[in-house]
Parts: C-alpha cells; sequence; structure tokens
C-alpha cells in the first residue's frame, strides 16, 4: 500500500489519538500552524502506520469540506477532559465523547 494521495495526521494528547484526514498538503500544513499553540502533538503518518498503529482511534475526514469547515477542535479537547475527570475509573483508549 502506498500513501499516494492520503494526507494523515496523528493528533495526540496524554497517550490517546485522533486522527484526521487532509485533502492535500497544504491544507494540513496551514492546519498544524493553527494546531500548534494547544501542544499536542502532530506527527504525520502514512496509510500503513494508521493500519498498524492508530486503526481504530477517533478518524475525522477533512476531505468532506463541511466536516473540515463544523469540526472543533477546542470542543473535543474539553470533551475529552470532561471524560477523562468524570470517569477516571473506566480509563480510556481514544477520546470519547458521551
Amino acid at each position: 500500500m502506498t500513501n499516494a494521495g492520503r494526507y494523515l495526521l496523528a493528533l495526540e494528547k496524554d497517550g490517546f489519538a485522533i486522527i484526521l484526514e487532509f485533502p492535500g498538503q497544504q491544507i494540513l500544513n496551514d492546519y498544524l500552524a493553527e494546531v500548534e499553540p494547544k501542544n499536542l502533538k502532530t506527527t504525520q503518518i502514512d496509510l500503513m502506520r494508521y493500519l498498524t498503529d492508530y486503526r481504530g482511534h477517533r478518524y475525522f475526514d477533512f476531505r468532506n469540506p463541511e466536516a473540515l469547515r463544523s469540526f472543533d477542535l477546542d470542543f473535543i479537547l474539553r470533551s475529552w477532559e470532561m471524560d477523562k475527570s468524570h470517569h477516571p475509573e473506566e480509563g480510556t483508549d481514544e477520546w470519547f465523547i458521551h
């Protein structure tokens, strides 16, 4: 498998991750500039790494313009923090919003 036409980004915090897929490298680069102040670990990954290391994590497909427009990372981060503090005994293996 190749990564041709796949622009995947893993955003990680405290060992948990979400995956974003972009329609092109420039949009991914622009998004990286927006995410930088949030102190998240960012890793551009290829399809094989997604399949072996990140499969099953939350995935957002920004190739859909509506998904890109409406995605709110701050909401995801707040929700994840609330879930983590309200359900510490359950643990979380992905960012899950109840």
